[in-house]
């Protein structure tokens, strides 16, 4: 049997913890500006007290990059994204168009 000197299962898969953001309760995102690599994942977890939607931009067609709409996630839980194209997107809270935030994402 031969091994690598990899002890776990995720490092020689070489998966990545996703970044963390937060919908906080007042439906802000924390942080509100994030940058990551393309291919990295973002997890928004909802803070708050009722249903929550994270979408790209502009409001409410949510167009600028397709695919970035988390639909209705309950208090508690999250959404998660993989961020595969690269570029500045921003994106708000589909219950108040004015709580908004940006990712970068880089080659």
């Amino acid at each position: 049997m031969a091994t690598s000197g990899v002890t776990t299962i995720s490092a020689d898969a070489g998966l990545v913890a996703p970044v963390e953001a937060m919908i906080n309760a007042d439906g802000t995102f924390s942080p509100s500006s994030l940058t990551v690599a393309r291919g990295r994942t973002i997890r928004f977890t909802n803070n708050t007290n009722a249903l929550s939607r994270t979408a790209s931009n502009p409001h409410p067609t949510h167009t600028d990059l397709a695919g970035f709409d988390s639909a209705h996630v309950p208090a508690g839980l999250n959404y998660v994204y993989r961020f595969t194209k690269a570029g500045t997107f921003s994106f708000h809270n589909h219950a108040d168009s004015t709580k908004t935030g940006t990712v970068t994402v880089t080659q």
